[in-house]
C-alpha cells in the first residue's frame, strides 16, 4: 500500500480483518498508513467503492479507540465517519453550505476532524478542485471548518497552519486576477493569525514568515500590520528575536520602505520597544530602524 500509495479492495479487507482480530495497533498507527487511509476516504480525487469505505471507516475507528468502546460507541463513530465521507464526496459549490454545517457538527470526533482537514487541504490546493472552491463564496465555509478543528483539537493546530500556508503559497505567481484574489489571501492570513492568538505561536509564526518571503507587497504590508496589532510589549527575548527576524526579511523591508512614514510607524514603535527592552538585540534593531526610517 505504501509503495503504491493506493488502497485496493483487497487492502481494505485485509486492514478490516486485522481490526476484527484486535491485533496490535502499532502497524495501523504508522503515520504514512494512517494518512493513506484518510486520503482514500476523504480525498474526493480518489475513487473508492462504498463497501471499501465501510471497511476503512472501521479501520479508522479501531485506530482511535483501540480495544476500548462498546459496540454501540464503535457503531456510532463509524456512522459519523461514513456520514462525513459521503458529504465530502458529494459537495459542490451549491451544496457546500449545507454539507459544511453538518460536517462542523461532527468535528468533535477525532477521525472526522482529521479527515475533514485533509479534505479541506485537497479542495483548496488541488488544481482541479481549486477552480471550483477557491472563491469568495466557498472559502469562508472551509475556513470555518479549519477554525473549528483547531478549537476542538489543539494538537491539530500545527497541521491547520500547514494547510493555510499551502493555500497561501499556491495563490502566488499564478495567472489569476491579483485584485480579486487579495481579499481571499487576507482571509487565509487572518486565519493563520487566529491560530497564533489561540496559542499555536511557533507553527503560526513559521507560516507567517514563510509567506511574507513570497507575498505580494500589498499583502506583505497587510500581514505585518495585522500581526503587529495582535502582539503587545513587553516581549520575551526569544519572541522579540523572532519578530525582528520576520521584520528584517527583504520582502517586508521592500513593502514598507516606499510607504509614507505613518505606514511604517507601527514597525518603528515595536522596534523601539524591543531595543529598549533587549539590549542584546540593539544592533539588529538599530540596523533595521535605520533601513526603515
Amino acid at each position: 500500500m505504501l509503495r503504491s500509495q493506493a488502497v485496493t479492495a483487497a487492502d481494505a479487507r485485509m486492514l478490516q480483518s486485522l481490526c476484527e482480530k484486535r491485533l496490535s495497533l502499532a502497524l495501523l498507527r504508522e503515520p504514512e498508513l494512517l494518512r493513506l487511509v484518510l486520503r482514500s476516504l476523504f480525498d474526493t480525487t480518489a475513487s473508492i467503492a462504498a463497501v471499501n469505505r465501510q471497511a476503512l471507516a472501521q479501520v479508522l475507528v479501531h485506530i482511535y479507540l483501540g480495544g476500548n468502546g462498546s459496540l454501540d460507541v464503535r457503531k456510532e463513530m463509524e456512522d459519523a465517519v461514513l456520514d462525513a465521507v459521503e458529504r465530502c464526496n458529494a459537495v459542490d459549490e451549491r451544496s457546500l453550505a449545507a454539507h459544511s454545517e453538518r460536517l462542523a457538527s461532527l468535528l468533535s470526533i477525532p477521525p472526522v476532524a482529521c479527515g475533514v482537514l485533509l479534505w479541506t487541504h485537497s479542495c483548496l490546493t488541488n488544481q482541479q478542485l481549486r477552480t471550483a472552491f477557491f472563491n469568495g463564496e466557498c472559502l469562508p465555509f472551509y475556513l470555518q471548518l479549519l477554525v473549528a478543528i483547531s478549537t476542538k483539537h489543539a494538537h491539530l493546530r500545527e497541521q491547520v497552519c500547514a494547510v493555510l500556508f499551502d493555500c497561501l503559497r499556491l495563490t502566488v505567481g499564478e495567472d489569476s486576477d491579483a485584485v480579486a484574489e487579495e481579499p481571499l489571501k487576507q482571509q487565509l492570513f487572518d486565519c493563520v493569525l487566529l491560530q497564533f492568538a489561540e496559542g499555536s505561536v511557533g507553527p503560526a509564526l513559521a507560516a507567517i514568515e514563510d509567506y511574507l518571503a513570497i507575498a505580494d507587497l500589498s499583502l506583505a504590508r497587510y500581514g505585518v500590520l495585522r500581526l503587529l496589532r495582535l502582539v503587545q510589549a513587553p516581549f520575551s527575548e526569544p519572541f522579540a528575536r523572532r519578530l525582528v527576524h520576520i521584520l528584517s526579511r527583504p520582502r517586508v523591508c521592500e513593502a514598507f520602505c516606499s510607504q509614507a512614514v505613518n505606514t511604517r510607524a507601527p514597525i518603528l514603535s515595536v522596534l523601539e520597544h524591543i531595543g529598549e527592552q533587549h539590549l542584546r538585540l540593539s544592533a539588529e534593531v538599530y540596523a533595521l530602524t535605520t533601513q526603515l526610517a
